[in-house]
């Protein structure tokens, strides 16, 4: 076992060493070191620094060309998204939506950057086949309002293991706090102050579509033909007619009643 730990810490520097750009995002990498090593999973795997200030991926490692047919200078939130398989990509969104309702409404802040989120879905690497992923994700910053600003994310193959999607969502201490493990992200806090019926437009709909998939304002503009003042507003109002504090809470909202 502790043969077996030395070797992962020196995969992990390996991998650290050629990252550009970590003192500037005021990341520890001793910290680093670790975290990879508590995260570490068997098989292929490749991981990803992100920053929310550039609403997309800081670094991606160039080992994500061993699990995924695309590299790492290619690799985006939006190209990603367009690989998941489209059963789950509500499922991400529940989860996504139960991690924020986790870290910022349950968690102290002394406690945000000691917890870790994991749960799995599957992605397309060849025309109809798809493997499965198991995410793990790790804040490793916080900005002045106490939010996670720059986090580490995983992504490991577990398809040779023969593991199935598991629908659930965990969060694990990396410190002695307590586990939360096997929850429901559907169920767990569901909007109870929505009705059901679709209240958005045609349009809005079509929005809400595109910002699932990871398109910014821009791009959905292009993409709708519409100007991104039009694209903002509808983002804004959509947030308004779902009761939604934010965009990423009304796409759980609108993909587990079906509207998307």
């Amino acid at each position: 076992m502790e043969k077996d730990l030395t070797y992962i810490t020196a995969l992990s520097q390996t991998h650290i060493s050629g990252i550009p750009g970590l003192e500037e995002l005021g990341i520890d990498t001793q910290k680093l070191y670790k975290l990879l090593g508590n995260m570490f999973c068997p098989g292929h795997f490749y991981y990803i620094i992100k920053d929310t200030r550039l609403r997309d991926f800081a670094y991606v490692a160039p080992q994500i060309s061993k699990v995924l047919p695309i590299r790492a200078e290619e690799a985006s939130f939006e190209s990603l998204m367009k690989r998941i398989h489209s059963a789950d990509k509500a499922h991400i969104a529940c989860c996504e939506q139960l991690k924020e309702t986790f870290y910022y409404d349950f968690l102290p802040t002394e406690l945000l950057t000691h917890y870790k989120v994991s749960y799995s879905f599957r992605i397309r690497t060849g025309k109809g086949i798809f493997i499965l992923l198991h995410h793990q994700e790790v804040p490793l910053r916080l900005d002045e309002k106490n939010r996670i600003q720059v986090s580490l994310i995983i992504h490991s193959s577990l398809s040779h293991l023969g593991f199935s999607i598991n629908r659930k969502i965990s969060f694990m201490s990396l410190g002695k706090g307590k586990h939360f493990l096997g929850m429901d992200p559907t169920k767990q806090h569901p909007n109870s102050s929505h009705s059901g019926k679709n209240p958005l437009t045609r349009k809005q709909i079509e929005v809400l579509k595109c910002l699932s998939e990871g398109k910014n304002l821009k791009k959905i503009a292009e993409d709708l033909r519409i100007s991104p003042h039009t694209a903002r507003t509808h983002r804004n109002n959509i947030r308004k007619k779902l009761n939604c504090r934010n965009t990423r809470h009304a796409i759980a909202l609108a993909c587990r009643e079906g509207w998307i």
